[in-house]
Parts: C-alpha cells; structure tokens; sequence
C-alpha cells in the first residue's frame, strides 16, 4: 500500500500483476501474467467447444470439429481487432439476458 500511494498508483490499478511485481520482482509479475492469461484462455475453449456443439445442433450437415474452428476464428478476431470489442461486449451483454 505504502508502495503503491508513493508511485502514485491509483488504487483502481493495483492488481495481482502489481503485488506479484512488489513481491517478487518483474520475474513475479511475469509469472502472474502468464498464469492470468492462460486462465482467460482455459475460460474460453469450453464456450468454444459449447458453441461447436450448439453450432452442429443446429446445422447438423457441418460437424462439431468444424464448428469449433469457425467460432475460434470468430472470437480471435473479436478479441484481435479493436473496434470489435464494442460490438463483443454488446453481444456478451445480449447473450447474458437471452440465457
């Protein structure tokens, strides 16, 4: 905390990445990224493989196996472009009420 308010780091900003990086250093942090991101992605295969299947359900001429890499292609350009991500949060938000 001491830390943090004498870099004048508002509190919104500090994280894990911060705390990992004030404990043990830029290897700490690194560390901490790594793990938060493949946290993200190991979040994102099963909505993938979901939407594969889902996918087969309803057009069940195309297989599941190609499903899930029409809709990895889709979410990796919707996170990769950036002004998708309005249109990405819109969708999370729509698919949030439709379920």
């Amino acid at each position: 905390r001491l830390l943090a308010e004498g870099e004048n780091i508002p509190r919104f900003e500090r994280e894990y990445t911060f705390l990992a990086e004030y404990c043990g250093g830029r290897i700490g942090r690194n560390v901490v990224t790594t793990v938060i991101i493949l946290q993200y992605f190991m979040g994102l295969v099963p909505v993938v493989i979901g939407c594969g299947i889902c996918g087969h359900f309803l057009v069940p001429v195309i297989g599941a196996n190609i499903w899930i890499i029409i809709f990895s292609v889709i979410i990796f350009i919707m996170i990769a472009v950036p002004w998708l991500k309005d249109i990405s949060r819109i969708t999370g938000i729509l698919a949030a009420i439709c379920t």
